[in-house]
């Protein structure tokens, strides 16, 4: 694994420029104090200066904060901190220590949003080029029945892709995805990136709900900042602060409630459905502050016929921070297992699923400029093994990284600076005791399927393979590095412009380069109306995964020859805020892929890759999925976000995203509306939340050439939320409330309607 020396040396200079900025000469005179929330809890990350004299700090974990002074005359203290209001302290002169206690009192409204994604730093979202959707906490565990990847869907650029209730999720943004994966949008954890090494994707069930503090979502490509898998955009997953002691249990059952479908009624074959989940989250703030997550769900799927399908989830989540001088240390660790036993597939199998991400961080913040420094490991693994003809088949795969990131306010010329650099190495080691070997096109023939959901027999007309078996191991090792500098200026109270560039090196592939350019013009600002207008040119890459190349799994028959894919993106957005009342974003967009890069599994007819391989007592019919550069993919469209609170107790949220995919396009929809409301009753120790969704997808096409069409659905939720005491929580939820037939993945029926009840305590 070589890197490039010039990448290297950047990485170098970029650690030694950025620990040199940071030199300080000692003064005489300290400001000292404590900066917390109205109900007494520590507010880090809070910026406090000394008004007219160029310097401050930034509270730490514990709301703590120290630094110099330089002048004994009288002065005075801000302290501030985004969705907070500012308060400022006046001090005589002569006293050799400030002791400071700041209390700042929350904005009044909830349409108030802090983002990282956009820019690696906490900004309000009206003041960046980039448009960004963010869900708190609350919102996410209204609407995900788990983990965080059945929130993402309230995005109006986003669609959660699954292959059924509780199965492996993935996220396509603006359209583009890798099928129940997330190989083109890059999945972040605090920042830190999720994306295992062999195939580039992430497996949103790895992220139960209970971890959450908000999910920001940045459509567009973001290669400028974070290089490859972020082409289509980036997803971050904020979590919680360990900073008020809590522990929390919950219970949860769901169950289909639908009548049984007969094999004339349109959705025959969806499963009766039932699922049951327990999950347990506790923190303990301290010198050492810790937060856990465990949740566990087992599930079975039961079809007209006689097959079933059963799955096992767990998932756990560890958090721990400290303040050790000058700087404040976090570590991260998730741990995500899997088991399905598939009965009721074409080609019945077992699949076992494991994932383990672990990070260290060092985090050095001053008034006006930070340092980072980052450390991380995730290592995933997936086999399977058919339940008839035996053998197995399957990857481990491991990334090891360390990333820099600098921040510098005001660095020069009023410029805010951000530089950084990164490097990975990636190893993957796979196995095929049942390796297809040597495909040879034989042509489009029909293939007899027996559907082991319904019991038909199906022929279907695809293309098909001669092939054989094999056996056999294979090691890859793959490195990359990059470096990133992003220029931010505000012209007045108006304009801000952004530039960004990155470059990046890669083993397999070589160079490659992102610009992003964008702007943010305040159109109009007054005391009850604000609206900005945003543009932004930007270009995102992805680089071959080892999956894409070497892979020779049926489920994704790897090519050595694929090039590497480009976007191209422009964008314009408008976002206006009406008071405190309501918050509408509108984006058009225009999109360039070149060489997109797919897993194929429609083929030229739709109906997907055969390989016919001989055995002792005839020959095999193996389903396959074939890699390839799809050729080059121009959508157009615009997507429309509308946040109310136009009372109190009563916010809900209304997306759409319209989408002219012009020449090909694969799973989505020209139309798709999405609206959730919530509203609270309050009755002495008792809070009720009642509220209701609905989501509209128009109708769409499941791959590309418009070849596997699926018919508009709308899907009507409702639920109820007791809360008594702040402690204890009863919730009873109907899902797909009217029974709506719909498929999903693979043109699969998925469940109807469903009813879930909830059960949770903490203290």
């Amino acid at each position: 694994m070589n890197f490039p020396l010039s990448i290297l040396v950047c990485a170098s200079l970029v650690g030694a420029t950025t620990i040199d900025l940071f030199a300080q000469s000692s003064e005489a005179r300290v400001a000292k104090g404590v900066v917390e929330n109205a109900e007494g809890f520590p507010l880090p990350g809070a910026s406090i200066e000394a008004i007219g004299l160029g310097v401050g700090g930034v509270a730490d974990l514990r709301g703590g904060f120290d630094f110099v002074v330089p002048s004994r005359a009288a002065v005075r203290l801000v302290a501030s901190r985004v969705g907070y209001r500012t308060d400022t302290l006046a001090f005589g002169a002569g006293a050799d220590t400030l002791r400071a206690a700041f209390r700042l009192e929350p904005l009044e409204t909830r349409l108030s949003d802090v983002v990282v994604s956009a820019n690696k730093y906490e900004t309000d979202p009206a003041e960046i080029p980039i448009s960004v959707f963010s869900l708190d906490a609350e919102e996410v565990r209204a609407v995900a029945r788990s983990h965080v990847g059945e929130a993402l869907d309230l995005a109006p650029s986003a669609r959660a892709i699954s292959s059924g209730i509780g199965a492996k999720t993935g996220l396509s943004v603006r359209s583009l995805n890798g099928g129940p994966s997330s190989v083109k949008t890059l999945a972040l954890l605090d920042g830190v990136p999720l994306n295992v090494a062999w195939d580039g994707g992430v497996d949103w069930r790895a992220l139960p709900i209970e971890i959450v503090e908000r999910v920001e979502t940045a459509p567009g490509p973001a290669s400028a900042l974070y290089g490859s898998n972020a082409s289509a955009g980036v997803v971050n997953v904020v979590t919680r602060r360990p900073i008020e002691s809590f522990a929390s249990v919950s219970l949860e059952r769901e169950q289909t409630a639908a009548p049984s479908r007969r094999p004339e009624d349109e959705g025959y074959g969806a499963p009766d459905f039932s699922r049951n989940r327990v999950a347990f989250a506790a923190a303990l703030p301290g010198d050492v502050a810790q937060l856990a997550a465990l949740s566990y769900i087992d599930a079975t799927e039961r079809f007209p016929t006689d097959y079933e399908n059963v799955r096992q989830t767990g998932s756990l989540f560890y958090r721990a921070d400290a303040a050790i001088g000058e700087f404040n240390l976090a570590g991260r660790a998730v741990f995500f297992g899997d088991r399905l036993v598939d009965r009721a597939d074409r080609f019945p199998n077992e699949e076992t699923q494991t994932f383990l991400a672990v990070d260290l961080e060092a985090r050095r913040v001053e008034a006006r400029r930070s340092l980072t420094a980052r450390v991380f490991l995730n290592r995933g693994a997936d086999w399977i093994a058919p339940l008839e003809s035996g053998g197995e088949t399957g990857f481990a795969s491991s990334r090891v990284g360390v990333a820099f990131d600098a921040l510098f306010l005001d660095a020069f010329a009023d410029v805010d600076l951000a530089v950084g650099a990164d490097a990975r190495l990636d190893r993957a080691d796979a196995e095929y005791d049942r390796a297809l070997v040597d495909p040879l096109l034989r042509g489009l023939e029909p293939v007899a399927l027996t559907n082991n959901r319904t019991g038909d027999l199906d022929t279907v007309l695809a293309q098909t393979y001669d092939a054989r078996y094999g056996v056999g191991e294979n090691e890859f090792d793959r490195s990359g590095a990059g470096a990133y500098l992003r220029l931010e200026r505000s012209f007045g109270s108006r304009l801000v412009v952004a530039l960004a560039a990155r470059a990046d090196h890669f083993s397999e592939t070589g160079f490659a380069l992102a610009p992003d350019v964008g702007a943010a013009f305040r159109v109009v600002e007054t005391d009850d109306y604000d609206a900005v207008l945003k543009a932004r040119y930007a270009e995102g890459f992805r680089a071959p995964s080892v999956t894409d190349l070497y892979s020779r799994s049926p489920d994704g028959y790897g090519d050595p020859t694929l090039d590497p894919e480009r976007t191209r993106s422009f964008e314009v957005a408008l976002s206006q805020r009406l008071a405190d009342v309501a918050v509408l974003d509108v984006s058009f967009y225009a999109m360039d892929v070149e060489r997109l890069i797919v897993n194929d599994a429609a083929g030229p007819t739709g109906e997907g890759y055969f390989a016919i391989v001989p055995t002792d007592a005839g020959a095999d019919t193996i389903s396959l999925r074939m890699r390839r550069n799809l050729g080059d993919y121009s959508p157009r469209g615009v997507e429309t976000s509308l946040r109310l609170a136009p009372i109190p107790d009563f916010e809900a949220r209304l997306s759409h995203a319209w989408l002219d995919p012009r020449d090909f396009t694969f799973q989505t929809a020209a139309h798709r509306f999405r609206a959730d409301a919530t509203a609270r009753l309050r009755a002495g120790v008792a809070v009720f939340a009642l509220g209701a969704s609905i989501d509209r997808t128009g109708d769409g096409y499941f791959f590309d050439d418009h070849a596997a069409p699926f018919e508009a659905f709308t899907l009507v939720g409702a639920r109820v939320v007791a809360t008594f005491i702040d402690r204890y929580t009863l919730g009873v939820e109907a899902r797909n409330l009217f029974d709506e037939p719909y498929r999903l993945w693979h043109y699969a029926p998925m469940p109807g309607r469903s009813l879930v009840a909830r059960l949770s305590v903490k203290w």
